[in-house]
């Protein structure tokens, strides 16, 4: 699993945290211990400094309240970390424990269960533990006598501001191309709008190439494409068949008058170098746990799973 939440993010965060054997935590500021469960053995760092504590930002009542559970509380002045580790979990994103952060703002985070992930969020806490200070008995009664000016409560109207937005998964696409029929618009238009992406994307973004699909396609920006392309629609060997590693849809164009529409991707710098022969994408797939069948000349739509095995094991891959 690798994703991105925004509007489901606390609620799938408590039912998660109710249920898990290990709960970690590094978040800047904490004020309701409601939304992330805690107890005993748990360990959480929070920025617990005394203009945290006397701004609001860190609620020591609410600290209070996870001492009492058992909880292992380190205060770490200047943290802006926001890192979760939840059994085979990791969260990483921009929430903070807060009842703002739940009603208010708009927040993000990444949930994975990517075992190399999860192991470098258990580090940084760990880490980060290490660095700070344990809040003790002592600790907390001093910064319960820290004066908090009372902040007005968020209005209905700051809170009609949430709303629901489209975060759902990208589509991971096996696509099967050939040059053998030329796009049926004009070209040179194409090319332009190809270039006005890549001007406003950067150099540094990668290559941005394009093929065309008739008007029902179903490409939308953000989706995934693994491109296996031949040198005409029937080939009577697949050595001329090459398979490019993943590219990413960046923008779509559909001419007036015209039946068919573009897809602009954006590719890896070094996407020749990695594009792959045929049977050495067969042997990859294997590699990979992948068993369904794929075949050149088809277009297939891949699990998200599948895309990530593949991508993880691509031969040349260099890592950033």
């Amino acid at each position: 699993m690798l994703k991105l939440i925004s509007d489901g993010l606390w609620p799938a965060v408590r039912r998660k945290a109710q249920g898990a054997g290990l709960r970690k935590a590094a978040v800047a500021y904490v004020t309701n211990p409601e939304l992330l469960p805690l107890g005993p053995g748990d360990l959480l760092v929070t920025d617990a400094s005394n203009a945290s504590i006397a701004s609001g930002r860190t609620s020591a009542m609410a600290l209070k309240q996870y001492f009492e559970s058992g909880v292992e509380l380190i205060s770490l002045p200047d943290l802006h970390a926001k890192v979760l580790v939840l059994d085979d979990w990791a969260v990483i994103g921009s929430a903070n424990v807060s009842r703002h952060s739940a009603l208010v703002y708009f927040e993000a985070a990444v949930l994975s269960d990517r075992p190399e992930l999860v192991g470098q969020a258990d580090k940084l806490v760990s880490a980060l533990a290490e660095e700070g200070e344990p809040i003790t008995q002592r600790f907390l009664d001093r910064i319960l006598k820290i004066p908090v000016p009372r902040t007005p409560r968020a209005v209905g109207s700051r809170l009609a501001r949430k709303r629901n937005r489209d975060l759902s998964e990208p589509t991971f696409w096996f696509l099967s191309l050939h040059s053998g029929k030329a796009y049926p618009g004009d070209s040179e238009a194409v090319e332009d709008a190809a270039r006005a992406i890549s001007r406003k994307l950067g150099k540094k973004a990668g290559i941005v190439d394009w093929f065309w699909w008739s008007l029902d396609a179903r490409f939308q920006k953000g989706d995934i494409v693994l491109e296996c392309v031949r040198p005409k629609q029937k080939v009577s060997t697949t050595r001329s068949v090459r398979v490019y590693m993943h590219s990413r849809v960046v923008g779509t164009l559909a001419e007036p008058g015209v039946k068919a529409k573009t897809i602009h991707c954006l590719s890896r710098h070094d996407s020749d170098e990695t594009s792959l022969s045929w049977s050495a994408f067969q042997q990859l797939l294997k590699k990979g746990g992948v068993t369904r069948k794929l075949a050149y000349n088809r277009t297939a739509e891949l699990t998200a799973d599948e895309s990530s095995a593949l991508f993880e094991i691509w031969p040349g891959r260099r890592n950033a």
